[in-house]
């Protein structure tokens, strides 16, 4: 891999918006392009191997991840076409954190200090704006008390210990 400039003040500054390679005059709208872009536009790289690089550094590490968020773009638009659809989508369509990050930062940027400062959640934002699915789906963290939390909160307490009691039987038998 190339030694990029992935300094805090390196991507602050957003060195990378114009630049001189080779003689020309190289424009980029971000950061992800800078990276993702085949030489001599870009890097050619992987963004998972240039934060792996950068990952002992907590503020450069903050500045990238933010830098990274492609913002989405404003309501409306042509949703069928390809070149109009940004990130924020998996190959089976169930939208990411960049996704929902990006929309939390267009629509209501100010809950993004909360989720910055850990006191909110991305899923609480969402809650509260009512952009949850229907669907039942939790994801769990491995951290049993929230794990528990997210249980309750999409499927009920009396639901989750019913379940609980469900299992504990299972578990004696």
């Amino acid at each position: 891999m190339q030694s990029p400039c992935m300094s805090p003040g390196c991507i602050w500054s957003k060195a990378w918006e114009r630049r001189v390679s080779k003689g020309q005059v190289i424009e980029l709208s971000s950061l992800r392009e800078l990276i993702t872009e085949k030489p001599f536009r870009g890097w050619g790289e992987d963004p998972k191997r240039v934060e792996a690089v950068i990952k002992d550094d907590a503020e450069a590490l903050a500045l990238f991840r933010e830098a990274m968020v492609v913002p989405l773009r404003e309501h409306g638009g042509n949703h069928g076409d390809k070149e109009d659809q940004g990130s924020g989508t998996t190959l089976n369509g169930v939208r990411d954190n960049d996704y929902w990050h990006a929309r939390i930062q267009r629509d209501c940027p100010e809950e993004l200090e909360a989720i910055r400062a850990d006191e909110k959640e991305i899923l609480d934002v969402r809650k509260e704006r009512g952009w949850v699915s229907k669907s039942k789906r939790v994801t769990l963290t491995g951290d049993a008390h929230k794990d528990r939390q997210r249980l309750i909160d999409a499927w009920g307490e009396d639901y989750v210990h019913g379940l609980a009691r469900t299992i504990a039987d299972c578990d004696s038998n």
